[in-house]
């Protein structure tokens, strides 16, 4: 390779391959099954069948493959976006029973009225959005604009009880929690004090999220960057044939 990084092969001099695809050499051996660079070529191909059945892929554990050709990993992923995509159907239902959009008006109650807070959502954070975040209590988020307030605008929708309860009645057994303990529920929780139209609310939901796929890939990723462990993944994510 040379400084600027261009590949000359090591065989025939040409750039743009190096010696072990140089299509000369192999077009060679092919002519020549006796010659010296057939039996090198024959070494290789071993050599890289022996590391292949060595290699464990960082998903399932198993030899043979990596996570790239993982068939149980894509197999996994599908099932997981399957259920994920049941999670979105429910999910645009329940915002339009709920009332809760861009412009829905939305506060808190506290008991101490000083830390009352009213605002208008004005953003849907759709991208990361799926069902394993909306149970994480900080995943889901909308951005709310408080009124005479300098807070952090940015609000879990696990905080809104009506729909998690909504959405906990339409999917059992995705075992959905609230952002907040019980006991502090109604005076941590928010609630839509005006909410928006159900068509309304319906209609902000991208067709792109209801497809399942946002932010999937992530969920099978250890949270330290560490290569993938099947372990590491809960098992409702797991496909459950």
């Amino acid at each position: 390779m040379s400084y600027h990084g261009t590949v000359y092969c090591g065989h025939c001099g040409q750039k743009g391959h190096n010696k072990r695809t140089c299509p000369e050499r192999k077009k060679y051996a092919r002519q020549n099954p006796d010659s010296y660079y057939a039996r090198e070529i024959k070494r290789e191909m071993e050599r890289d069948q022996r590391r292949s059945q060595n290699r464990k892929c960082s998903y399932c554990r198993e030899g043979g493959h990596n996570r790239a050709t993982c068939s149980l990993l894509l197999k996994d992923k599908a099932h997981t976006i399957k259920k994920n995509k049941k999670f979105c159907d429910a999910f645009k239902k329940a915002l339009g029973m709920c009332g809760i959009g861009v412009g829905a008006l939305v506060g808190n109650n506290p008991k101490n009225p000083d830390r009352r807070r009213v605002g208008m959502i004005k953003e849907i954070y759709w991208n990361s959005g799926n069902f394993a975040t909306l149970r994480s209590h900080g995943g889901f988020q909308v951005a709310v604009d408080f009124h005479g307030q300098e807070w952090n605008g940015n609000v879990c929708l696990a905080r809104f009880p009506q729909l998690v309860e909504i959405l906990a009645e339409m999917l059992p057994d995705f075992r959905f929690t609230h952002g907040t303990e019980e006991s502090r529920r109604e005076s941590h929780g928010f609630r839509t004090l005006s909410p928006i139209t159900a068509e309304s609310a319906q209609k902000q939901v991208p067709s792109v999220w209801l497809q399942g796929r946002t932010g999937i890939d992530r969920l099978y990723k250890d949270w330290e960057g560490k290569p993938e462990r099947r372990g590491h993944i809960s098992t409702e994510y797991k496909c459950c044939e």
